[in-house]
């Protein structure tokens, strides 16, 4: 088992409640089954759905999809520093797309502004390289 697979298994098993759905996947990228993320206190706040990619990177994690249940109320910040910081201990690359949900409050620009906070930087897709711990 590789880096990008321990840090997803970790992440999956972390967390009690899964989403009963496959959302897809790409050529070398595992299925995808969305969790439901809980705060500290075991309430949850959004839905994470990452997968590890066997043909680009043993390091590197995908996010398909990560959301909050109650936009601008501090989740997704909660869950990004949470994703960062499980990707810094495992030392694996983070890579997404950065697009709005139709519902969502946040223009694009802040939306990239707000992955980038987070040290993603954007050349196609974003990318997160592991912070040396």
């Amino acid at each position: 088992m590789n880096k990008a697979d321990q840090f997803v298994e970790d992440l999956y098993c972390s967390f009690n409640g899964r989403v009963p759905i496959k959302v897809g996947f790409t050529q070398g990228f595992e299925a995808v089954y969305p969790l439901v993320f809980e705060n500290s206190n075991g309430v949850p706040i959004g839905l994470i759905g990452c997968a590890s990619n066997k043909w680009i990177s043993a390091d590197l994690v995908q996010i398909y999809h990560l959301s909050t249940f109650k936009p601008n109320c501090g989740a997704g910040t909660i869950m990004m520093k949470y994703l960062c910081t499980k990707a810094d201990l495992f030392q694996v690359s983070l890579c997404l797309q950065a697009e709005q949900l139709t519902s969502t409050t946040i223009d694009r620009q802040s939306l990239i502004q707000w992955y980038e906070r987070y040290s993603f930087k954007e050349s196609g897709i974003f990318l997160r390289k592991p912070s040396l711990i």
